[in-house]
């Protein structure tokens, strides 16, 4: 004898509608405010906390600096 079998089923359909000429909507952006001073003095702080010194038995000299970048 066959049983019947019955089931809800809930399922996402995706909604039906056009989307807007994206060309014709006009927006403002604000330019980023410039972060120089900041990264320089996180370059900084980084040279601080990571730098090594070593003691020397001799007076110090000039050497050739590298370019910033």
């Amino acid at each position: 004898m066959a049983s019947l079998v019955e089931f809800t089923a809930e399922v996402d359909i995706r909604p039906d509608f056009d989307l807007p000429d994206f060309a014709a909507i006009e927006t403002t952006v604000d330019a980023l405010p410039s972060l120089d001073d900041e990264v320089e003095e996180r370059i900084l702080l980084l040279r601080k906390r990571f730098a090594t010194t070593t003691e020397l038995d001799r007076e110090s000299r000039r050497v050739m600096s590298l370019p910033s970048i």
